[in-house]
């Protein structure tokens, strides 16, 4: 059978970091990052310090979840304020 092609990217403040791979066919969430993990090496150390992932935008809480090919995985950080206090925070401005 075919490799699955898959996305992985990471966004800070130093750039976009982003690579495109490919793995067998039954690989799971888990599985996409620990590869990535080893191979992504120009990708900011602090990528690898959180374990949040969305799969386009959709965060996914289940690291045993398949991915499907063409899938991009995106590496989460944590936000530094909640969102809906930093736009009240905006709008007094």
């Amino acid at each position: 059978m075919d490799n699955l092609h898959f996305e992985i990217v990471y966004v800070c403040a130093e750039g976009c970091f982003r690579r495109t791979l490919s793995m067998g066919p039954g690989t799971t969430l888990s599985d996409a990052v620990k590869h990535a993990r080893q191979v992504c090496n120009d990708f900011p150390d602090e990528a690898w310090t959180h374990e949040a992932f969305a799969i386009y935008g959709k965060r996914v809480e289940d690291p045993s979840r398949l991915i499907s090919n063409g899938d991009r995985i995106e590496i989460l950080r944590p936000l530094r304020m909640d969102p809906s206090l930093a736009g009240r925070k905006r709008s007094r401005l």
